[in-house]
């Protein structure tokens, strides 16, 4: 008797999940991956931002020497020839302090920075208020005294500047390391997830093998019989699948097949012995 097979059952979805398990396990290692190289990317655009801030340390600490420098020239010269000068390179140190302000992320960092900018207005004042009157009042010992400290007041700014730039490379080093961390993690996650999905391909390629082409198989194996000629041709029909309901239809079919065979030879016989009997009663109703 024909059955309608089961919507949605047996093999349709061990196929969806096990296809589902596969996606899902590369939707996962596709997460990961891309959350590490999110990570990854963050760490290189705050080290390139710390990397800007070591540059700029270093601008400014060569903005200080050029401000002495300038105060050393007036010094030299004994005129004001080199105030101009003077003027522009202080006000490029206060340019460079606060861009380094923006790029400090400590507050033992944005101490430093406020420190260097204190430490560069006692230099202009210095050097605006005791080192040019007396230049240009010839008072030479009292230039010597407030060279001397302002050679000080470089040396100090140096110092901030170098433990500033310290700092910057200790955050860099500490980016770095976090950087190459997460790519290890990243590339040892990709790897099991590759290997998990290679497993899971292989897995859902001998579930088909054993669920769909064996059944298959069978059934092809079973039709040439029955193509043959062999009406006891049955299949393994206890599967509770769309496979097991296909077996048991063609069960079902070569037993009708052979239940009529045996019905038309039944037939064919029962013609038979009619026309037997056909003949002798004409053979006795007409004797030669």
């Amino acid at each position: 008797m024909w059955r309608r097979p089961r919507a949605g059952s047996g093999t349709a979805r061990r196929l969806f999940l096990a296809f589902g398990l596969l996606i899902g396990v590369f939707g996962v290692a596709s997460w990961f991956a891309l959350s590490g190289l999110a990570e990854v990317h963050a760490s290189m655009a705050a080290m390139r931002e710390r990397e800007e801030g070591v540059r700029l340390a270093l601008e400014l600490a060569s903005a200080v020497r050029d401000q002495y420098a300038h105060q050393a020239h007036t010094i030299i010269i004994g005129d004001e020839s080199h105030l101009v000068m003077y003027s522009g390179s202080y006000g490029h140190v206060l340019s460079l302090a606060n861009r380094v302000r923006d790029r400090v992320q400590t507050p033992e960092e944005l101490t430093r920075v406020a420190e260097i900018e204190r430490a560069s207005g006692e230099l202009d004042d210095l050097f605006r208020e005791q080192i040019v009157p007396a230049v240009l009042a010839g008072e030479f010992q009292h230039v010597q005294l407030e060279h001397d400290r302002a050679q000080g007041v470089v040396g100090h700014i140096q110092t901030q500047v170098d433990h500033l730039v310290a700092g910057f490379e200790a955050t860099i080093r500490d980016f770095e390391a976090n950087a190459a961390r997460i790519q290890r993690s990243t590339y040892r996650t990709t790897v099991a997830s590759l290997l998990a999905m290679l497993g899971l391909a292989i897995g859902i390629g001998l579930y088909i093998a054993r669920s769909i082409a064996v059944p298959i198989a069978r059934l092809s194996e079973g039709a040439a019989r029955l193509a043959s000629g062999d009406l006891d041709t049955r299949l393994d029909d206890r599967s509770p699948d769309e496979f097991g309901d296909l077996a048991r239809q063609f069960n079902a079919m070569t037993a009708a097949l052979k239940e009529n065979q045996e019905k038309l030879v039944q037939t064919e016989k029962l013609a038979g012995i009619g026309r037997l009997a056909a003949g002798v009663a004409h053979e006795i109703n007409n004797p030669l």
